[in-house]
């Protein structure tokens, strides 16, 4: 069960790859979304590793707290020139629900990752 094309692999900014994210992208769930369901996934969970990134740390560091200042910019920041809205957050939201779900019977060295209720209403791949 390999990277396949039409894979995403995500490199941080430091150009490493990370094997616990790539796993992530392999796991059988993933697998079975669209094409364009894992493009937007891929592209969501890219969001939240460079924000998570501009602040020093990577996705297994992140908290509940770390989710609430995420949502703050994506949603409601003047200074954020490409605010979304409820829906949008709502997708954004599920692919990191898929990220941190499937990962944390991975990953015995962090917790199950940041959590966040719906709110209806630089990584390169």
């Amino acid at each position: 069960m390999g990277i396949k094309p039409g894979d995403p692999v995500l490199l941080a900014p430091d150009h490493r790859v990370d094997e616990l994210l790539c796993l992530y992208f392999r796991t059988r769930r993933f697998r079975r979304y669209t094409a364009e369901t894992k493009r937007n996934y891929a592209t969501d969970i890219c969001l939240f590793l460079n924000f998570l990134w501009a602040r020093g740390y990577v996705w297994t560091q992140a908290t509940a707290g770390d989710m609430d200042d995420y949502e703050d910019w994506r949603r409601l920041a003047p200074e954020n020139p490409n605010r979304v809205g409820g829906a949008k957050w709502d997708r954004e939201l599920s692919a990191l629900a898929g990220l941190y779900t499937a990962t944390a019977t991975r990953s015995r060295s962090r917790s199950s990752g940041p959590t966040r209720r719906h709110s209806s209403g630089s990584c390169t791949s």
